[in-house]
């Protein structure tokens, strides 16, 4: 937000430090701010930038029960390196794992998520990437 004034909080020893020239503390206004002040857009952005790897295939990932509490089972492909990461909707990775299996399931324990979540699962392999949405239900 825009500071008229140096708060109360600021150590009177230290300098107010500069945002750059010329924008001194009370000098010109944030254009966003005023356009919030009369109701209006907050941000505009007219471009739109679509982001992709080219050649990777992707598609939805089996996995059950969902919404899960303590595990969940996924659907992996035996016999090759399985790379399953699970990421919170800030993009945080919640676990990651590279699993080679002989068999076409892999069970995953969540008893270290400790609140009810919406979650991103993606298991990648030499067939593709595959993603699904994950809820644990922590009650």
């Amino acid at each position: 937000y825009y500071l008229n004034e140096i708060p109360d909080f600021w150590d009177g020893d230290i300098p107010w430090p500069s945002v750059g020239y010329p924008n001194a503390l009370g000098e010109y206004s944030i254009p966003a701010k005023q356009r919030y002040l009369i109701g209006g857009c907050l941000t505009v952005c007219a471009d739109s930038i679509l982001t992709s790897v080219p050649g990777t295939e992707i598609s939805e990932l089996q996995l059950w029960p969902n919404p899960a509490a303590e595990t969940v089972e996924l659907r992996v492909m035996p016999g090759v390196n399985n790379r399953i990461l699970i990421s919170d909707l800030q993009g945080r990775k919640i676990f990651v794992e590279d699993v080679f299996s002989l068999n076409d399931t892999y069970r995953i324990d969540l008893s270290g998520i400790l609140t009810t979540s919406f979650l991103i699962v993606s298991v990648e392999n030499t067939s593709g990437i595959f993603i699904s949405k994950l809820v644990v239900n922590k009650r």
